[in-house]
């Protein structure tokens, strides 16, 4: 309860930092209107960027490693407006910081060692991860149906899988019928092997053919240090998340929904019922094999397992469960 409040004064903090420095800007903005013209011409240079990588794209049957970035040029000499120039000039520190902690980030990516379906599923986290698989699922399948309802007969559906890792989803795609893939990961070596796969899954088919304890985290102001047991290790950032709506909305994105995990999970239980043994997204409470040792190490992991049986008043009962330490982690996320 300490980290989870630890969590919320901390996400109070940086909102009410982000509005203080929003109002800022506006503050600024109202000042230098005669900036427009200079803010005009970096804005269609992005666009100009955007609407050329798009016609790159339509490259059939293959995985792209493009990643999306709008590189402006500088702006042309006759802008001398010292507005402009102080904004460039803070972009430019901007810049360096992300591109510091980008490399950061893609090296932590790059070095972590591949492991094979036996070792990943001896994971700490092996049920956390496929509850997550899950729920990627249920909202691939959901949004890929409205999208399929509202198109016109034979009108391509495109998707763009950002932060695509090593090609995880790659077989949610597949069976979900798109058109056209692109992935982008910051971590080369992620691209690599996910190009691999895709590989893989292509060749596959050509035959088929033919015949609380599992996470840190570590607050300094607006960013965090966040390790989850053997998959991350590396700086993240707290987002004001109405100014990432904004900056989505600057580059043509959308937000369609936000919602909480527990919350989805409630809304989808019912209907993913059987996906969830499928994919193993829960773990047996007790374990059927009397020999086998439960993921959670905490005493306090199935309580609630544990009362849940009770209340039913069935002593062989088995049911599906995460631990508290999955649970807590995936209640954090949206």
């Amino acid at each position: 309860m300490a980290e989870i409040a630890s969590l919320e004064e901390v996400l109070v903090l940086a909102a009410a930092d982000a509005d203080s420095r929003q109002y800022g800007e506006q503050i600024v903005a109202q000042r230098e209107q005669d900036n427009n013209k200079c803010d005009t011409e970096i804005v269609n240079n992005v666009l100009n960027v955007g609407t050329k990588r798009k016609s790159d794209r339509d490259i059939n049957g293959s995985i792209s490693k493009c990643v999306l970035i709008a590189s402006i040029d500088k702006t042309s000499e006759h802008v001398t407006n010292k507005g402009c120039k102080r904004k460039r000039e803070d972009e430019d520190d901007s810049n360096k910081y992300a591109d510091g902690y980008a490399k950061i980030v893609a090296s932590h990516y790059n070095q972590i060692e591949e492991k094979g379906l036996d070792e990943r599923s001896k994971s700490r986290i092996v049920y956390l991860r496929n509850f997550h698989n899950w729920i990627k699922s249920m909202l691939i399948n959901e949004y890929l149906t409205k999208i399929k309802d509202g198109k016109k007969y034979n009108a391509p559906i495109r998707v763009h899988d950002m932060c695509c890792g090593k090609g995880g989803d790659l077989q949610k795609w597949k069976k979900g019928g798109i058109t056209h893939l692109i992935c982008s990961d910051i971590a080369s070596v992620s691209l690599d092997q996910c190009k691999d796969r895709y590989t893989d899954i292509k060749n596959r088919r050509s035959k088929d053919r033919g015949g609380g304890n599992i996470y840190s985290i570590e607050y300094i102001p607006a960013k965090y240090n966040f390790h989850l047991d053997g998959v991350v290790d590396c700086p993240e950032f707290l987002v004001h998340f109405p100014m990432l709506v904004k900056l989505a909305k600057k580059f043509g994105l959308k937000l369609i929904r936000t919602e909480k995990f527990l919350n989805l999970f409630e809304r989808m239980k019912s209907e993913g019922r059987q996906l969830l043994g499928n994919m193993r997204s829960l773990e047996a409470y007790p374990p059927f094999d009397s020999a086998a040792t439960l993921v959670g190490t905490d005493p306090n992991d199935y309580v609630h397992a544990s009362k849940f049986i009770k209340t039913a008043g069935k002593n062989n009962l088995h049911i599906g469960t995460l631990s508290k330490s999955e649970w807590e982690a995936s209640c954090k996320l949206i």
